[in-house]
């Protein structure tokens, strides 16, 4: 029989590859216009829209106008679509708007489904037509490291990459200097006035005696505890800003033993001014905010002091009260575990719940009002959503109920209640809240309760805050029982506070003011005598706040990492040269005043993006390694927490962990290619570098290098739809279409395998599937792509592979370290406070497992799944060429920042360079047609830049054969097609020299007949090379 043959070479020169994808094209590139064919595949009952998000550069800001035409469409029955599937009503739009790096971009979403007079329409093909304004270049041209960034993520590069524009670039270096001098670090966890005295300075190691008090200066950061503006493309705030104090006895220049300095600080949580009235704030990250007093090294300028203050305002309004605010929150479960959201205690159907607050003489005839907030849940996890009903009391129940309210669902619901002023007297005053559903399955947690009266001014020796009411602006407050010790500070401004001189007569005590109409003034009363001193203070030696601030070098790079780390993100920084590895600690002491704030992490990264240019081409970094393990309890409420490296949470309810938002700097795309190594313990840390650094520098040759393994979920329950468990092969199979012909492919599809009673909850395993996949792994393999059903622990409901099981003991890669893609569920849920995923345990094995693995953290849907999993094999193998970038590169080049994008995690270095070999040339000498049993002989020479002697192999491979599955569900019989790759008929060692190489083999007898080639590989490596 004969057997047609087609042969190449594999061979290690990376090739440039495109961007392209299966369902649209460029008809037309230029700078005045950008015109594009869209096709979609015909319509599936019951699929899940797929939308296609192309990166689009822009000249300006100004997104165009686009034309569509040739728009071609079918209708869709109702009962053919997923229920509550969002439909657009226009085909093309824009999203994403901003900056990549230095280009302005969009993302142009097309979706697949549109409503066209009120029916749904299956979208076929058409054509879009944009234009663009006329623009002058840009300057320097992209080039070098830099251009992989833009070209791959960029569609229109021909025609943007001279709309680059770095005539913007901020030089000015932004940021005020800091006098030289002593810093001593001062821990604040509440609002309130606070004390520095002669023993708190001499405990902290300061020789008091020789200091000159006037000098002293003290300072915090912008937000005064709270945290840092989370907009994308806003400034970059001022690390730390002066604030006013009160330095008692500093005009003799001497501070003695009964001076002190006194300051209003902030903590991480408080009211602040919100409109006309007060909100409170909770910073989600720390528990602790930071001052930092300074012992200046001169006597040049001194220190900002709190002033007094007289006004003589017309016709003041006489008020003998101010609006006090109380706030109830107690965090203490998070029911993701994931988001920032935590709450409190829950109550179910009939439960009430009492909840306190300290009333200080509340003043009659004064609004008094409630908010609070609560979040729905369910009992059972099964079962629809109840009605939840709230019913408010005041004081006791026997007063009757103040409020009835109601909602539905799992959102956080906020409500405001007016109060009964007549039921609000001195001491604790009680709020009742009672989840009166009538259904047993409602659950809620509560979050937090605000209560707002009218307090009575009376000084009682006690400190107490209070702000102005609303619509009056002037004023004369009176407070009784004010004496000489009664000091009252205007503490609105978080930095500039100011006292006011208050005029005693008849044992009362009043002040006057002017008052702003657009926000209330925010007071506090105390007595220096009674003001809590501050803890903790610590000298912090030779910090200086501007390293990372005045560092100029060009850098490629970076690593961040704790300080526990630094020794092994060290040695990684000395293997890539055009590294740096920066502390955690650094980071938060140069952009957030020391705060544990992780937008510090993004603040820091920016600023390289303005400051850190090369000055040869402009470029910035490009890669970001994160080193170290996070999670998403932040302030450690479960005491589980061992947060390294913190993660980026989402700020929505049941939030996600991105590590993706610490790169969006100036849009919501990734400006640099970012990872992770999910290191917990410094063993850990060691680990990673030396496996990432052998897999580059020691490579181990063979043919698992060029081997890709693809694994996909059975057709089995428990059944979502019919589409979702086809996709699992089907979408193998449109990856398998992408892989070039000279690499090996190798597919464990749990459905080819006998399925076997276990007895377990789901009641089948298929073991022979498993034992396939350590097969697979032991005799190597550079890439393994799983598509399925899964969670942190698991592959599919048969546990094709389970850590949980011990099935990571079976795996014995050595260092043919694979890398691993799952598209499933959560398998990348590196933020759990408890226990690691298996795609943090892979990468924690020495000298086996995995040299990287990219997962989601989070549930997502098998259409996003599908198209980032087909996004990035069309970025790594374009045109059936191999990219020479890096994986980091690759893995960003995909990210649009959209929900599905951000899902998806890279565990590993950004900058490892892939193992793949790239390149092919044919094979010139041997014969196309062969008949078996027959002796076949080739050669071949390689190129001068190629190796020119060494080793390799010569591989046979039998034709591909098509195959299908059946699948019933709902007593329909369903046909999955798919390809069987040939088997392998032989394979022999060769030498070679001189840039040749020849060899042969016999034709063995049981070679399939068939429509399909046979090809014959030949793959070579020397000790300098690999190809």
């Amino acid at each position: 029989m004969k057997n047609k043959l087609s042969s190449l070479l594999c061979i290690l020169l990376m090739a440039v590859a495109a961007l392209s994808a299966s369902n649209w094209q460029i008809i037309e590139s230029t700078q005045e216009q950008l015109l594009l064919s869209v096709e979609f595949s015909p319509w599936e009952a019951n699929d899940a829209p797929k939308e296609i998000g192309l990166t689009v550069g822009l000249p300006n800001e100004r997104l165009p106008q686009f034309q569509i035409s040739g728009l071609i469409s079918k209708p869709v029955k109702s009962q053919n679509l997923i229920p509550d599937i969002n439909i657009p009503d226009i085909v093309v739009r824009w999203e994403q708007t901003g900056r990549f790096r230095d280009l302005n971009t969009a993302v142009l979403l097309i979706s697949p489904l549109i409503r066209r007079n009120n029916t749904v329409h299956a979208v076929q093909s058409l054509q879009i037509k944009m234009q663009f304004e006329r623009k002058i270049s840009g300057g320097k041209t992209i080039r070098g490291n830099e251009l992989g960034l833009y070209r791959y993520r960029i569609i229109n590069w021909n025609a943007a990459q001279y709309w680059v524009d770095r005539s913007e670039l901020k030089r000015q270096f932004k940021f005020t200097a800091l006098p030289t001098g002593d810093w001593y670090r001062i821990p604040i966890t509440e609002d309130g006035m606070a004390k520095i005295t002669y023993s708190i300075l001499e405990d902290a190691g300061i020789s008091v005696s020789t200091i000159d008090p006037r000098y002293l200066r003290l300072y915090t950061n912008p937000q005064g505890g709270r945290p840092m503006p989370s907009t994308v493309g806003v400034d970059i705030p001022e690390n730390l800003i002066e604030m006013t104090v009160s330095v008692t006895g500093e005009d003799d220049g001497s501070f003695d033993s009964s001076d002190e300095i006194l300051f209003y600080a902030r903590g991480p949580r408080g009211f602040d001014a919100s409109g006309a009235a007060a909100e409170f704030t909770q910073n989600p990250y720390t528990d602790i905010n930071y001052y930092w007093l300074l012992v200046p090294a001169g006597s040049e300028t001194t220190g900002l002091r709190v002033e007094t203050v007289t006004e003589s305002p017309i016709s003041p309004i006489p008020l003998d009260y101010g609006i006090a605010y109380l706030h109830l929150e107690t965090d203490s479960e998070n029911p993701y575990e994931s988001g920032i959201e935590w709450f409190g205690i829950t109550f179910t159907k009939g439960q009430t719940i009492s909840n306190s607050f300290p009333l200080h003489n509340p003043k009659q005839g004064v609004d008094a009002t409630l908010d609070f907030a609560v979040k729905g849940a369910k009992v059972s996890d099964s079962g629809a959503w109840p009605a939840h009903i709230v019913k408010v009391y005041q004081q006791s129940k026997s007063n009757g109920v103040l409020e009835t309210l109601s909602f539905s669902g799992v959102s956080v619901k906020e409500f405001e209640v007016d109060l009964d002023e007549s039921l609000l007297s001195n001491g604790t005053h009680f709020i009742l809240l009672e989840n009166a559903s009538t259904h047993s399955n409602s659950k809620l947690y509560r979050d937090w309760l605000t209560l707002q009266y009218g307090r009575e001014l009376i000084w009682e020796g006690d400190e107490f805050e209070f702000w102005s009411p609303a619509n009056v602006t002037a004023v004369r407050f009176t407070l009784e029982g004010a004496d000489d010790e009664l000091q009252i500070w205007d503490i609105t401004h978080i930095t500039e506070a100011d006292a006011r001189e208050i005029s005693l007569s008849g044992g009362s005590g009043t002040f006057e003011t002017s008052l702003s109409s657009e926000s209330p003034t925010r007071y506090v009363a105390f007595s220096a005598e009674d003001v809590v001193e501050v803890e903790g203070m610590t000298h912090e030696a030779s910090i200086t706040f501007t390293d990372l601030r005045i560092s100029t070098y060009p850098i490629d790079h970076i690593i961040i990492s704790p300080t526990e780390f630094l020794g092994s993100a060290n040695e990684l920084a000395d293997y890539r040269e055009n590294s740096v590895a920066v502390t955690l600690q650094t980071i938060y002491n140069e952009f957030s005043g020391g705060v544990a704030d992780p937008l510090a992490i993004r603040y820091f990264l920016k600023w390289t993006k303005e400051n850190w240019r090369d000055p040869t081409d402009d470029s910035f970094p490009r890669f970001v390694l994160l080193f170290g393990d996070g999670d998403y309890d932040y302030r450690n409420i479960t005491g589980n927490s061992n947060n390294r490296v913190p993660t980026f949470q989402s700020l929505t309810l049941n939030g996600i962990s991105s590590d993706d938002r610490f790169v969006y700097l100036d849009g919501s795309t990734p400006d640099m290619a970012i990872g992770r190594f999910t290191a917990a313990t410094l063993t850990d840390a060691e680990i990673m570098v030396s496996k990432t650094i052998a897999y580059e520098s020691d490579p181990e040759m063979g043919l698992w290098r060029r081997r890709i393994t693809l694994l996909a979920d059975d057709f089995s329950a428990p059944e979502t739809s019919v589409t979702t468990e086809k996709s699992h092969v089907v979408n193998n199979e449109n990856v398998a279409n992408q892989i070039p012909i000279g690499m090996e492919i190798r597919k464990i599809y749990s459905e080819g395998y006998p399925a076997v009673s276990d007895g377990s909850s789901y009641g089948i395993t298929r073991p022979n599937a498993t034992q396939a996949l350590f097969d697979v792994l032991e005799e190597g393999t550079a890439l393994l792509n799983f598509i399925g059903h899964g969670n942190p622990n698991q592959w599919t409901h048969e546990t094709l592979l389970s850590s949980s099981r011990g099935d990571l003991s079976s795996i014995n890669t050595g260092y043919r370290l694979p890398i691993w893609i799952a598209g499933t569920c959560s398998w990348g849920k590196y933020d759990n406070v408890s226990g690691s995923a298996m795609s943090e345990e892979l990468m924690r094995m020495e000298g086996n497992g995995a040299i990287a693995t990219i997962s989601t953290t989070d549930p997502i849907s098998f259409s996003a799944n599908e198209q980032f999993i087909d996004n990035f094999f069309n970025a790594l193998f374009e045109n059936e060429t191999i990219s020479n970038q890096s994986l980091g590169v690759i893995f960003q080049s995909i990210k649009t920042g959209g929900y599905g994008s951000e899902l998806f995690h890279l565990f590993g270095d950004p900058a490892l360079k892939i193992c793949i070999p790239g390149d092919t040339l044919s094979v010139p000498s041997v014969a196309e047609t062969l008949t078996a049993l027959e002796t076949a002989n080739y050669s071949g020479t390689s190129a001068n830049s190629q190796p020119s002697e060494g080793n390799g192999y010569a591989i046979l491979y039998d034709s591909e054969t098509e195959a299908s599955f059946s699948y019933t569900s709902s007593d329909n019989v369903y046909s999955v097609p798919y390809t069987k790759p040939g088997k392998t008929l032989f394979r022999g060692a060769i030498e070679f020299s001189d840039n040749e190489y020849d060899g042969g083999f016999i034709l063995p007898k049981d070679v399939t007949i068939g429509d399909s080639s046979g090809k014959l590989v030949v793959y070579l490596f020397s000790e300098q090379n690999n190809s």
